[in-house]
């Protein structure tokens, strides 16, 4: 009979939270740049292409710009699906 590797056997699975700073629930673009090493272009054509789901826009009347905030559970399910292509 074979010898079975306990720690591996007992190895948790991909877990996109453990790539995320505990208690934050919104990040920003330049954050996930930051945190992936990417161009923040790369992030906001991940958004606009539907890759990512965004819920937050933190944009004023007057603004020449808007802030894109992505909750938590949207970079997981982005992550999840990355993982399981």
């Amino acid at each position: 009979m074979s010898e079975v590797n306990i720690s591996a056997a007992n190895q948790s699975s991909y877990d996109p939270e453990r790539l995320l700073p505990a208690g934050k629930e919104w990040f920003s673009v330049p954050f996930l740049s930051t945190l992936w090493g990417c161009d923040p272009k790369h992030v906001h054509a991940l958004i606009d292409k539907g890759a990512i789901k965004w819920s937050a826009s933190l944009h004023t009347q007057g603004a020449t710009k808007s802030m894109r905030r992505i909750p938590r559970a949207a970079i997981v399910a982005f992550l999840n699906s990355r993982e399981n292509q």
